[in-house]
């Protein structure tokens, strides 16, 4: 654009954003700060003087693992956490990855009709314990995504009331856009390097060399010198992946052949280390960036909507099946196969963890353990040598009396670790603080829909804190979290700041 046309337009459009400012309209995230500091501060007190925080109660809830009114009400939440999501993504034409995250929790909800069988894999007393503790780890869910959904509401209500609007872009959007290709294709090479370092030094690439239930990935997880690569993988690839390649798609009339092999190259590795999980947020971001980005005609999103969840089950059985076990793919429809991988293998089993976990505690409260280990999941073991005992998933390996040295972590759900800290005060307060802050980035990101949709750089870093938010519920991916906190200030300094720099005037968002 002409520095002229430039300097015109900023002229322009500074009167409206003195206007904004002036009018303290802009959504921020003090208010929401404030708001979940004054609940807690509340919530806290209380329920160490009533004693909500011991979780002991629950025990007198004792229905059959396969109770017909626990059924239904399954059924129900299934259909709200599917169902209200798709809702509103047809309306503002995009799926946002809240909305992908709740029907990601549905599927896991699927999960009870299948809990005979996956707690019959386990065997002995670990199945009997399963199906003693399904009823408690649904009730559990049951209240905390109700409770979720109802503040979620009222937060992105208040917040369309008071008419917030979003903070003005610190420059033009294609200078933003600019600074930030550069970035991308910088973090992209060191992500390929901090891939390949685990699996030279292990000598082991799992999806190649695992197979006949043999997870290779233990061979990198168990050497702490690989182990802080592999983590900063499963933390940014998905961040790094999924705007690339939306970048890629924003100029497919001239392919940038560079960055489309970079991308390749990125993937491929991130593939056959055996490690899914990035490529399955991956997948989630991506589908953000690009109806975010897009603007989609309102009829296909519910289509997308359906594909984008069967395809992510279908790659999850199948990836699950080429690493562990190739030889079943042979017997029958591979299509099959896979799908019935996904609830019947290791994969979306969390409710069965959970189950298991509940059924196997004394409940005796953590009383905010876990959170301690989140606190300080980047920091040496040197300095916290009780990190490891800190750990959520490890803490559920050795509450069903397992070797917390033989296995990875077990799961316990969405809301199934405030349960084991806080009883039922840890479910209302972390249904209250992922209400609020869901609620929040909603109304922003349905901002960002209605108005000018092309700034990546803003629409990535508003996907970053959407998915930064996650690790608040399973603090074994705390890790996460301060990867992405440090990327998210890396971006500042390296994209809006330096924009800042050579652009004087601000721009309307």
């Amino acid at each position: 654009m002409p520095l002229g046309s430039f300097r015109m337009n900023a002229n322009c459009h500074e009167q409206d954003v003195e206007s904004v400012r002036d009018s303290h309209r802009i959504l921020s995230w003090i208010r929401p700060f404030c708001l979940i500091v004054s609940f807690l501060g509340v919530l806290v007190p209380l329920s160490f003087w009533a004693g909500w925080y011991q979780p002991d109660g629950i025990s007198q809830f004792r229905p059959s693992w396969n109770d017909p009114w626990l059924t239904l009400f399954v059924c129900l939440m299934i259909v709200l956490l599917l169902l209200l999501p798709v809702a509103w993504m047809t309306v503002t034409r995009f799926m946002d990855l809240i909305g992908l995250t709740l029907a990601h929790q549905a599927l896991i909800l699927i999960g009870f009709f299948f809990i005979e069988t996956t707690a019959a894999s386990l065997g002995g007393a670990a199945s009997q314990a399963v199906l003693e503790g399904l009823p408690w780890i649904v009730l559990v869910n049951l209240i905390g995504f109700f409770l979720l959904l109802i503040v979620m509401g009222c937060v992105y209500a208040w917040n369309r009331k008071q008419g917030y609007v979003l903070q003005p872009l610190c420059a033009p959007a294609e200078d933003l856009d600019r600074r930030l290709l550069s970035f991308l294709r910088m973090v992209s090479v060191f992500l390929c390097i901090l891939i390949v370092l685990p699996m030279v030094a292990t000598g082991s690439i799992p999806m190649l060399t695992g197979g006949e239930g043999v997870d290779a990935r233990y061979a990198m997880l168990s050497s702490s010198g690989s182990r802080p690569f592999y983590h900063f993988g499963t933390a940014l690839v998905p961040v790094v992946a999924a705007a690339l390649g939306v970048s890629i798609l924003r100029r497919w009339r001239h392919l940038p052949i560079h960055d489309l092999i970079l991308f390749l190259i990125l993937t491929g590795l991130q593939v056959v280390s055996g490690n899914r999980l990035p490529l399955a947020i991956a997948m989630f971001m991506g589908a953000t960036l690009m109806t975010l980005q897009f603007r989609m005609p309102r009829w296909s999103i519910p289509s997308l909507y359906v594909v984008f969840l069967t395809t992510f089950m279908l790659l999850g059985g199948l990836s699950s099946l080429i690493r562990t076990d190739r030889n079943r793919l042979k017997e029958g429809d591979p299509f099959i196969t896979s799908l019935g991988e996904v609830y019947l293998g290791n994969n979306v089993i969390d409710l069965r963890d959970g189950a298991w976990v509940l059924g196997s505690w004394d409940f005796d409260p953590l009383l905010g353990k876990t959170y301690l280990g989140g606190l300080v999941a980047m920091a040496p073991s040197g300095l916290f040598p009780k990190k490891h005992d800190w750990h959520m998933g490890l803490t559920g390996v050795r509450i069903v009396g397992m070797d917390d040295q033989s296995h990875f972590g077990l799961r316990v759900t969405f809301f199934g670790e405030a349960f084991l800290n806080f009883g039922w005060a840890g479910v209302v307060g972390m249904a209250a603080i992922m209400g609020t802050l869901w609620g929040t980035l909603l109304r922003a990101a349905h901002l960002v829909a209605r108005g000018d949709r092309t700034c990546l750089t803003r629409n990535l870093s508003l996907v970053i804190l959407m998915q930064m938010c996650n690790p608040l519920t399973n603090t074994s991916d705390a890790f996460t979290f301060w990867t992405l906190l440090i990327f998210l200030v890396a971006l500042w300094l390296a994209v809006d700041r330096q924009a800042r720099k050579w652009s004087p005037r601000e721009v309307p968002a």
